[in-house]
């Protein structure tokens, strides 16, 4: 079974002091021959899980597994050399996977195959007199087993071939002693049976999944194989250990780093309070905030996202009045994770699968100038380079205006799937001062990737949007409105 990737972390510091084992190997270039074969197999599953890989989890590195590695990568990483931190971040996808499914290789004695399966999802399905059925609860995903002779073989075989909608998305092997066959029906849905003969009856797996699931079948269908399970644990003290505790470390907040400050992009974000006498709306109100930003909902647990300055040295934290705390969060990378238990049940705002493109429309969400505006604004704009300041690849630049206090918002696509996090506004006064030329509309968002992964990292798992359908405006607005939300700091 599979070490809560906490207790992972832990194990990690006892190999990371080595002097040849730094956090430099984070940024060399990926190179599966320094993983061993076990290390392999865990990447492949992982890759199958996110829709990448189609193929045998067998822990052979070859071109196939290389080129959706690199699919996988390019959702984050815009450079074409990728670095062994993807491979780190893929890692801490597939433990988290893992630990929150219990996916598992089980050995069906029986059948003498193994095959992987999500434990704390898998339940039993209606048995017949020739299947023995399993269904993964949490999906569309159905498994179905039996021992054929040669002749309820070619029946088997045939009957998947011809679910096919169109004869040519069907897929055959034929081999003295394996026999596949995969078809797509009409509905969408994928039926693949796979044959490993033994002696002289064959022992068959059938499995079905629809579009969505395309993922766990692959997963599935690649790790079938005869004989009890290989190993998928990636060892202690190995490379990917390694890796994902520098990783780990490279996103934990370093509490006694310096505070930044003069810089050129605005990172205060927060809005601050009217002062006293001002006469700005709610100067004279005991209860005004300190300051205020922005947070999004991500999960229905109650877990929302925001930037770590938004919440940096606030006594405390309210939203609507009721209470907020602080998960974690991560000043290097500023976002923080917020807890309000009282919004369980709401449902999140679900992150794009993929990054934006450049050029491609975004609309982001908040609440500026909380003094001056009143409720939730919004704004459109289009996505104006794949970095930040100075080249800062965790940045997107975003054309959407946005002030202090939108600070720790969703930027979202067309379909109304976040791909960032605003986190800061070019200071025009600053660049004024240096260039005599005012910026218009230059702003910033913590890539959509990055903020995944440090939920990840965090222990939540966030919603992951189909990516296929754009929504007209005043759907995103509407969606925007019910999972964003002000942040006030006191």
């Amino acid at each position: 079974m599979f070490r809560v990737f906490a207790t992972i972390l832990l194990l990690v510091t006892l190999t990371i002091s080595s002097p040849a084992r730094s956090s430099d190997i984070l940024f060399e270039e990926f190179d599966a021959r320094r993983l061993t074969e076990t290390e392999k197999r865990f990447l492949q599953v992982g890759l199958a899980l996110a829709g990448h890989y189609d193929a045998m989890i067998d822990g052979a590195w070859g071109a196939g597994s290389q080129e959706a590695f690199e699919r996988y990568a390019a959702d984050f990483i815009p450079e074409e050399k990728v670095p062994f931190w993807a491979a780190a971040a893929l890692a801490i996808d597939t433990f988290v996977r893992f630990e929150k499914e219990g996916w598992t290789l089980w050995y069906m004695e029986p059948l003498d195959l193994s095959i992987l399966i999500p434990g704390e999802k898998i339940v039993s399905g209606k048995d017949d007199q020739d299947y023995f059925n399993l269904e993964d609860s949490s999906s569309s995903l159905r498994y179905s087993f039996t021992l054929d002779d040669d002749q309820d073989l070619v029946r088997t075989h045939a009957y998947v071939s011809r679910q096919a909608a169109n004869p040519a998305t069907t897929y055959s092997l034929r081999k003295s002693r394996r026999w596949v066959t995969s078809a797509r029906k009409s509905n969408g849905v994928t039926i693949y049976a796979r044959s490993e003969k033994q002696g002289y009856l064959w022992r068959t797996v059938i499995l079905s999944a629809s579009t969505q699931d395309k993922g766990r079948m692959a997963a599935v269908a690649g790790s079938i194989r005869p004989g009890r399970p290989a190993d998928l644990d990636p060892p202690e003290n190995g490379l990917i250990a390694l890796i994902v505790g520098e990783l780990a470390k490279m996103l934990k907040e370093d509490e006694k780093g310096p505070k930044r400050k003069g810089r050129a992009a605005r990172e205060d974000g927060k809005q601050q309070a009217a002062a006293p006498g001002s006469g700005a709306p709610g100067s004279d109100d005991a209860d005004t905030p300190a300051s205020s930003g922005t947070a999004f909902l991500v999960t229905s647990e109650g877990d929302l996202l925001t930037n770590h300055h938004v919440v940096d040295g606030c006594a405390s934290l309210t939203i609507n009045g009721e209470p907020v705390s602080v998960v974690n969060e991560d000043e290097d990378y500023d976002l923080a994770l917020l807890s309000a238990p009282w919004m369980k049940g709401l449902t999140p705002l679900p992150f794009s699968p993929r990054p934006a493109a450049l050029n491609a429309d975004v609309t982001v969400a908040g609440f500026p100038l909380a003094g001056l505006l009143s409720g939730l604004n919004i704004t459109r704009g289009t996505v104006t380079s794949m970095k930040g300041l100075r080249g800062n690849s965790n940045h997107v630049q975003i054309s959407a205006p946005v002030q202090p206090g939108n600070s720790g918002g969703p930027a979202v696509d067309m379909r109304g799937e976040a791909i960032g996090v605003v986190v800061a506004k070019l200071d025009a006064q600053i660049v004024a001062n240096v260039t005599g030329d005012i910026p218009q509309n230059i702003n910033f968002a913590v890539r959509g990737t990055i903020a995944r992964l440090f939920l990840q990292l965090n222990g939540v798992e966030p919603v992951i949007g189909d990516g296929e359908i754009a929504l007209p405006p005043e759907e995103i607005a509407e969606r925007l409105s019910r999972t964003t939300f002000q942040v006030n700091c006191n």
